[in-house]
């Protein structure tokens, strides 16, 4: 079924508008991920390092299966291939997005504010039934289990999807357009997560059960609120579902790609050319494909270099809207349009900007090595902003004295405030304090004034209103995301021109392939490490944490001046090795 009239289509430009379509869907949930990962902390009692051990599931499956599925579609009709990934997308999101359907409602406080109060009695019996069905092993281990299976099938089909985009374009058009082309492919991979960080930021002010309504005292406000995480995945579904046949309706090859073979052979090296052994055809060519990209030089240290610079990316893509919530005390929304939604928008710029320098100014191999040299240099440099932080809020018996440094204190000795959940309140005398019960809280009342809601009796404070006291603006807030602005853009303003050596020194039925064995290391390495490094940087940098019944849960609050120095070390090192991989390119370019 080909009639005339679609031909229209069948050309190089429709079909970057529809990869990049796909790539923008695709991509989101990068974005999604961050939003959700303090909110799937709360929501399933999980440690950063937990999230960040399960979202990088994506990343290894995707290193494995991805350079699998790629190997064997590379000699194949790439475009039906990335219509197989897109529906195995589909399948995973579904299985993620299981456990919301699966649990009991959410409950924190269970709409009972009364059990935050200082109490001289405590009923030990509903805590030990609230424990019991917290960690019910039939319940315990199903949501992470679907969490992973669902991320696994995800990282398969956005891994081979990729790879297979890059290489159907850069195959049916001209090598002077191509690298264009393709960082306009990573421009848009870089906006769906930018729109990811937004529309999951705006959703988080949506309840998590949708549309029942929150437990009267629950408000988006609360340091208890969960937002709906599961809306957004949803979307993403329907959005593939309805268009993914149009990825079908390409050929094999595009009218171009015969004409545009014959500029690809010409710039190609020597020795690439009599290297193609047109591996691919059958799975028994996998070791000596291996082989031979291994052997490669300029292929394994470009790849090196844009890995080592992912482990420090993924790790901030995944936590950078927490990290400028906890520096800040912003909502999740705020902190996702800050640290998401703009720094994401920059990385778009830097991706497009890499490939205008390369057409702009015509260079070719050793000049584009020698671009991303300098480049890292930059990047290394610019990793000092991390060291800016903001002042913490300053909490009772966490980061301030009573009369001595703990939670307790003489004037609420007699509270029994050891069970009663996390619940901030700001104090009379300006400080705030774990909850109604650590400030000696006893009443509850509405105040006269705007309805407020003021705790009275107190033997700490003279009243305390909920929430946190409110704080100055951090100043060094806008430095910090001016300076993080800036690191983005150098860090990926190398990457088009990276891969652009990688496309132009390797044999040409092995392109495929060989951004398979790219994804490989950079989800193995970046994927894997980065959301565990940068997990553990925040769990490290904790002060104050949420430990129920036995069980180390998540965390409330961290010491800003910690956080930043564990950030600041940790992208030094990365970038430290950027640097010198790079030279070494250089070197052998």
């Amino acid at each position: 079924f080909r009639p005339q009239w679609l031909q229209v289509f069948n050309n190089s430009f429709w079909l970057l508008i529809i990869l990049c379509y796909f790539s923008t869907i695709g991509t989101a949930f990068l974005g999604f991920k961050a939003v959700i990962a303090p909110i799937l902390e709360k929501r399933y009692n999980m440690t950063s390092t937990e999230v960040g051990a399960i979202m990088s599931s994506a990343d290894i499956s995707a290193a494995i299966n991805g350079i699998l599925l790629t190997f064997y579609a590379s000699q194949k009709h790439k475009g039906r291939w990335i219509g197989y990934s897109l529906l195995l997308y589909i399948v995973g999101t579904m299985l993620f997005v299981a456990p919301h359907f699966l649990v009991d409602d959410y409950y924190y406080l269970e709409d009972d504010s009364g059990k935050t109060l200082c109490h001289r009695s405590i009923n030990t019996t509903s805590i030990d039934e609230k424990c019991s069905k917290s960690y019910e092993p039939s319940t315990f281990w199903i949501c992470p289990f679907l969490f992973v299976l669902g991320q696994i099938l995800c990282g398969a089909g956005n891994a081979t999807r990729y790879n297979l985009s890059v290489a159907y374009l850069d195959e049916n058009v001209s090598p002077i357009i191509s690298p264009l082309y393709v960082g306009i492919i990573h421009m848009m991979s870089i906006i769906g997560p930018t729109l990811g960080y937004v529309i999951g930021g705006a959703l988080t002010n949506v309840y998590v059960d949708w549309p029942k309504d929150p437990p009267n005292g629950l408000t988006s406000n609360s340091v208890a609120w969960v937002g709906a995480w599961w809306i957004n995945y949803l979307g993403i579904v329907v959005l593939i579902a309805l268009t993914v046949l149009f990825v079908f309706a390409f050929p094999r090859h595009l009218p171009s790609y015969y004409n545009t073979r014959q500029e690809r052979i010409k710039e190609a090296t020597v020795a690439t050319q009599h290297m193609d052994y047109q591996y691919g055809n059958r799975m028994i060519d996998l070791p000596k494909a291996i082989k031979q990209l291994l052997s490669n030089k300029i292929f394994m240290f470009a790849s090196f270099g844009i890995t080592v610079d992912k482990v420090a990316i993924n790790g901030l893509t995944m936590f950078l809207p927490q990290y400028i919530q906890a520096q800040t005390g912003y909502s999740l929304l705020v902190a996702s349009m800050l640290g998401g939604g703009l720094i994401s928008f920059i990385a778009s710029v830097g991706q497009v900007a890499g490939g205008y320098v390369i057409k702009r100014w015509k260079l070719k191999g050793s000049q584009i090595s020698r671009f991303c040299f300098f480049t890292s240099i930059c990047n290394f440099l610019l990793g000092g902003v991390y060291l800016i932080s903001c002042p913490n809020i300053p909490i009772a018996g966490v980061n301030i004295p009573y009369a001595n440094i703990t939670y307790k204190a003489a004037c609420n000795s007699h509270c029994l405030c050891d069970s009663v959940p996390f619940e901030p309140v700001c104090g009379g005398d300006g400080i705030s304090y774990l909850s109604p019960c650590h400030a000696g809280c006893s009443s509850l009342k509405e105040s006269d004034f705007n309805n407020n809601l003021v705790y009275k009796n107190c033997t700490c404070v003279p009243s305390a209103t909920p929430g946190f006291c409110q704080v100055p603006i951090c100043q060094p807030l806008y430095a910090l995301m001016i300076g993080i602005t800036f690191s983005v853009i150098a860090a990926y303003i190398s990457y088009s021109p990276t891969l652009t050596v990688i496309l132009r020194n390797v044999p040409e039925s092995q392109v495929s392939f060989a951004l398979g064995v790219l994804g490989f290391m950079k989800r193995m390495i970046g994927g894997l490490l980065g959301p565990i490094f940068l997990g553990i940087v925040m769990d490290k940098a904790c002060s104050l944490w949420n430990i129920e019944c036995d069980h180390n849960q998540f965390c409330w609050q961290y010491d800003n001046r910690d956080m930043s120095k564990n950030m600041f070390i940790t992208m030094i090192v990365f970038k430290g090795m950027q640097v010198i991989i790079y030279a070494v390119l250089w070197y052998f370019h």
